[in-house]
């Protein structure tokens, strides 16, 4: 109702976050979910498809979702079978457990019934680039066997995160103040040196501290670990910066491989997603250092991947940019030029489409894109935007 009351410049719809269902019911806490508490989320879960939600969405690399275990969210997903939506998930992990993770999502999907996406599908650190055939093959199997399965991708060879979500899970669990308290500790500090070490010393220049809220520390936007702290302060410098940041400390992870990207590109059901949260070059949102797929994902797409690279048609590209989305997703009338469908529309260049936000500067303005048209208002126009907002909540 807010949403609908604040007519927002663009189309709206959305899942119902799992990690929502278990803190309303469980909290932070580690523990396994009993049959009186998964029913709770299944209730809860319920309740949201009156809003016309999608389905659901994991988060099982951060907390609550760590902390749940396959049979809790076989159950819980359950809901969305019978009320015909999809499983959403980042699965529990992208590197080193990445192959269990996939299998674990799978499992999911057969006993649950239901239709699986992968957010972000991804081979993280270069230990773990060789399983790509693996993870690949795995996913044309479960479809050969039936299982009605997609991902989605970011154009780029570099991760978003938080920076807690680098420690172990146990020093995560509980509420901000219980997490403060812990990283205030010498032997929990130990713990953590000892954890971030077996990384690697590659680890350190993999990592840019993208965005703080302390202002003083201000000063490390935009720089590596390695140039700031080595294995020895570490773990008292980043429990440091999250305690003054009151742990909202953002990082860019520098992780992945080229060529494994453009393997997951070329897949026909992976399709395009910016994994970011909507930002303005100028505003409330307008701080830090953030990933610049936030500005740049599609249109460094079609000039990288299709246009300089001819990885696949630019029909085909386009595709994976608005009627794969819309027909996963179940957006009805949208994602086609068709008589009938609302007048969604991007009108672009092809000889001038190009990213231009970088790690430096993360807001520039992508080029080439003329027109963009919302239910048949002109939201943008010549790269400008009109304040025409015509979105809708898709209900």
């Amino acid at each position: 109702l807010l949403l609908k009351r604040r007519k927002p410049a663009l189309n709206i719809t959305s899942l119902c976050g799992h990690g929502n269902l278990r803190g309303c019911v469980i909290g932070y806490k580690n523990t396994v979910a009993n049959k009186k508490q998964i029913n709770q989320m299944k209730s809860l879960l319920k309740k949201q498809f009156f809003y016309k939600i999608r389905g659901i969405s994991t988060g099982l690399i951060y907390p609550p979702g760590i902390f749940s275990n396959t049979e809790e969210l076989i159950e819980i997903t359950k809901v969305v079978r019978s009320l015909g939506g999809i499983y959403v998930t980042h699965i529990r992990s992208e590197g080193d457990s990445l192959l269990a993770a996939e299998e674990e999502t799978l499992l999911i999907g057969r006993k649950a019934g239901v239709s699986v996406h992968i957010s972000h599908l991804k081979t993280s650190g270069k230990e773990n680039w060789w399983k790509i055939n693996s993870l690949i093959e795995t996913i044309d199997s479960a479809l050969r066997d039936g299982i009605s399965i997609t991902a989605d991708v970011y154009p780029y060879t570099a991760a978003a995160t938080d920076l807690d979500a680098f420690l172990p899970s146990w020093i995560i669990e509980g509420s901000r103040e219980n997490i403060i308290e812990k990283l205030k500790r010498s032997s929990v500090r130990n713990k953590i040196k000892r954890h971030l070490k077996k990384k690697g010393e590659s680890f350190l220049q993999s990592l840019l501290i993208s965005e703080v809220y302390f202002e003083k520390d201000k000063q490390f936007e935009g720089k590596r670990l390695a140039e700031l702290t080595n294995f020895n302060n570490i773990a008292d410098f980043i429990s440091e910066l999250l305690i003054r940041s009151n742990l909202s400390v953002g990082v860019i992870y520098f992780c992945m491989s080229e060529e494994n990207l453009m393997k997951i590109l070329s897949k026909p059901y992976v399709m395009i997603g910016t994994d970011s949260s909507a930002r303005c070059s100028n505003g409330i949102t307008f701080h830090g250092k953030p990933h610049p797929r936030g500005f740049g994902s599609f249109p460094r797409f079609l000039r990288k991947y299709i246009i300089e690279k001819r990885l696949m048609s630019l029909e085909e590209g386009v595709k994976k940019i608005t009627s794969l989305p819309a027909k996963r997703f179940k957006i009805e009338k949208r994602g086609l030029v068709k008589e009938g469908y609302f007048a969604d529309l991007v009108i672009f260049d092809p000889a001038e489409i190009e990213d231009r936000a970088t790690f430096e500067e993360p807001f520039r303005i992508s080029k080439g894109i003329k027109y963009v048209i919302v239910n048949g208002a002109i939201a943008l126009e010549d790269g400008c935007i009109t304040g025409i907002r015509n979105g809708e909540v898709l209900l």
